[in-house]
């Protein structure tokens, strides 16, 4: 009975181990990838896509990624999004932390965030293991940033639209949702 009991104990606090490893495992990536973007952000380009893009959300993820599990997570949910910016589809998310952009998502729709009245949340493809949007990933967001900077600083997430040849207009988050940026 007593070897019983220590065999299962032994397994149960092995796996309760081996969990908690993952988690930190996930942190640790989670802090390296947002340390590398950082440290390279005097050397990285501006966000200049390529290709036209009609709605890019700009969120600003500093202060959740430690509440939240990753940055999918954090810049996922949980946000005060209208029906109508909602349905602009395809779009994309962005999460900033320090004017550059740690994680870069397709949003494939939007939902009812059950947790926070009047909140919600999005999923990409593949959730909950999203892929990278690279082409707006581990990007400088200076410039656009300081297109809205008041309103952007106040919390509040951003939406901006690329012309694909090197311009960018702010769709919410400014009073001037016409002139176009240079990015």
């Amino acid at each position: 009975m007593i070897t019983w009991c220590i065999s299962n104990n032994l397994r149960a606090s092995f796996s309760f181990l081996l969990h908690d490893l993952l988690i930190i495992e996930l942190i640790l990536k989670n802090i390296f990838r947002i340390f590398a973007a950082i440290c390279k952000y005097k050397d990285m380009s501006h966000v200049n896509p390529q290709n036209p893009i009609d709605t890019v959300y700009v969120f600003h993820i500093g202060k959740l990624i430690s509440e939240r599990e990753n940055t999918y997570e954090a810049t996922r949910k949980y946000w005060i999004v209208s029906k109508r910016n909602q349905s602009q589809l395809p779009a994309y998310a962005v999460g900033l932390i320090e004017k550059v952009s740690v994680s870069s998502y397709i949003i494939e729709r939007w939902y009812d965030a059950k947790e926070y009245d009047g909140r919600f949340a999005f999923d990409s493809p593949n959730h909950p293991y999203p892929i990278d949007f690279t082409p707006l990933l581990n990007k400088d967001w200076s410039k656009v940033i300081n297109a809205a900077l008041g309103f952007y600083l106040h919390g509040g997430y951003l939406m901006v639209q690329f012309d694909g040849k090197g311009k960018f207009r702010i769709k919410r988050g400014s009073s001037d949702t016409i002139s176009w940026h240079n990015c």
